[in-house]
């Protein structure tokens, strides 16, 4: 992956926490200075390899560096690499402190010679490596512009429309992603994950969503691209708006991303503000008076619900994530026996069975929050759209030769050790049985023999079904708590909306 015979510079690597620590393993070292690989990831806090690294702490430093860190230790693609290329980044981007100082020999034409502790305050270096900053330099350097926002990568020609705002930034721009062949162009989407990625940092210390999520919120063909965009401060990325249409369900969809945060709430709110005059366009189009636009994110996040109460929206619904771990003693040995009469059946493996589960997903769900009659080509096309989508652990579960509940896991959770429950329904006519906790109970030993740290799902923590409760008996609880806001986007001239 690298190579040590390029001289001085590359006796100094670095924990590559990707590939070293994907769980959160490795030492915590609380002070400076450090002996052998490390990475620094706070004030005066450093993640160490144990005492025979491997080629996966090595990642060295460079002063034209392939990868760019997201977060405070996982790093990401800054640009495209060639084959047999090393992955290198620039130790600016996370060091502060004087214990690996050393002479540069990358041999790039910009390599500035001797790297220190203090390359992270050259304002060259803040401008060249903004946006890839661990959070604690971030920090940092946003105290010490006192609010400015910070340069990110080059960025391709954008759109000239600009606004005025009422506090700093004052001018903004905006560009669309980029896709091409209907692929979001690899450059965005690293720009994209740093931006989510470091808002969830920012909000709860750490990071969530996996790349498959984000590639598949990239993806999803209910995107309405021509209104995405990037949000420039000058030629620097700071912000990103998502928009999805959902016909169906008639609501757009609104996800709103500036960093430093929340150091850019100005940004965020023309982000939203232009969100919702999208959702106003569509809601116009559809003829539909129902039409709505929704947003959301971490309870914990209480800014972004201040910029979302401040433009009108109101909080309609919380939902849970739930996990139970592996090691858990409320986890059978071996996966229940299924009793007498009931199947349990690939629920992907062709057409026929898939409208099956289509159908139980439909009609299990028909009276929960967010509900709609998807056709059955659009709900295929978004459920195997996804990167995370494994077919084999589709489960169709059958009483006596009726269709009865179905199981979905997915891969979604993977990059952080987990297994995730996708969808989790039984039919009405079949409940009572104990259906939903054999399912959950075969799923939680699924991925216990896989390995996996624990088994996650989501539920909405006010539906009338129990399944709360449910998830309570066989030994879930609740790990995160993110809520949705909507805003009925009512003129004077309509009526008053129905409660949801």
């Amino acid at each position: 992956m690298s190579d040590s015979r390029r001289g001085e510079s590359y006796r100094h690597s670095r924990a590559a926490s990707a590939a070293r620590y994907p769980s959160g393993s490795g030492a915590l070292t609380p002070h400076a200075p450090v002996a052998g690989p490390s990475i620094q990831i706070d004030e005066n806090r450093y993640l160490v390899s144990d005492e025979t690294p491997e080629a996966g702490d090595m990642l060295n430093h460079s002063c034209e560096p392939s990868c760019g860190l997201v977060g405070a230790n996982a790093l990401v693609a800054m640009r495209d690499i060639e084959v047999g290329e090393d992955l290198t980044f620039g130790y600016a981007t996370c060091d502060s402190s004087d214990y690996d100082e050393f002479e540069c020999l990358c041999g790039e034409p910009s390599c500035r010679g001797v790297v220190t502790g203090l390359d992270w305050t050259k304002p060259e270096l803040q401008a060249k490596y903004a946006g890839w900053f661990s959070p604690y330099l971030s920090r940092r350097i946003a105290a010490s512009h006192c609010g400015e926002t910070s340069a990110t990568r080059s960025a391709p020609p954008v759109h000239a429309d600009r606004m005025d705002l009422a506090g700093p930034p004052t001018t903004l721009r905006t560009r669309p992603l980029i896709y091409v062949d209907g692929v979001v162009d690899q450059g965005d989407l690293a720009t994209a994950t740093r931006l989510v990625l470091g808002c969830e940092e920012a909000v709860i210390g750490r990071l969530d969503s996996s790349s498959d999520n984000i590639v598949s919120k990239l993806s999803v063909s209910s995107m309405d691209r021509d209104n995405s965009c990037f949000f420039l401060d000058g030629d620097d990325v700071v912000g990103m708006l998502l928009i999805e249409k959902d016909p169906y369900e008639m609501v757009t969809g609104v996800d709103a991303y500036t960093l430093p945060w929340p150091g850019t709430r100005e940004v965020r709110i023309e982000a939203l503000r232009r969100g919702l005059e999208v959702a106003r366009r569509h809601r116009q189009e559809s003829g539909s008076s129902e039409w709505k636009a929704r947003s959301g994110g971490y309870v914990a996040d209480e800014a972004y619900a201040s910029v979302m109460t401040e433009l009108g929206m109101t909080p309609v619904r919380r939902f849970y994530r739930m996990q139970i771990e592996s090691a858990s003693p409320l986890i059978p040995d071996e996966a229940p026996a299924l009793p007498p009469g009931v199947e349990m059946v690939p629920g992907a493996a062709d057409d026929e069975t898939r409208r099956i589960v289509y159908r139980i997903d439909r009609d299990a769900f028909s009276d929960h929050y967010g509900w709609a009659d998807y056709p059955y080509d659009d709900w295929w096309e978004h459920m195997s759209a996804s990167p995370s989508f494994t077919p084999d652990d589709w489960w169709l579960v059958t009483v006596e030769g009726e269709p009865a509940a179905i199981c979905l896991l997915g891969e979604g959770r993977a990059q952080y050790n987990e297994g995730y429950v996708m969808v989790l329904g039984v039919l009405k006519a079949f409940r009572g049985r104990g259906l939903a906790q054999l399912a959950l109970q075969r799923a939680f030993v699924h991925y216990r023999d896989l390995g996996r740290r624990a088994t996650l799902l989501g539920v909405d923590a006010t539906n009338t079904t129990g399944a709360v409760a449910l998830y309570e008996k066989v030994g879930m609880a609740p790990v995160m708590i993110m809520e949705a806001y909507e805003h009925a986007l009512l003129t004077p001239a309509d009526p008053s909306p129905r409660p949801s």
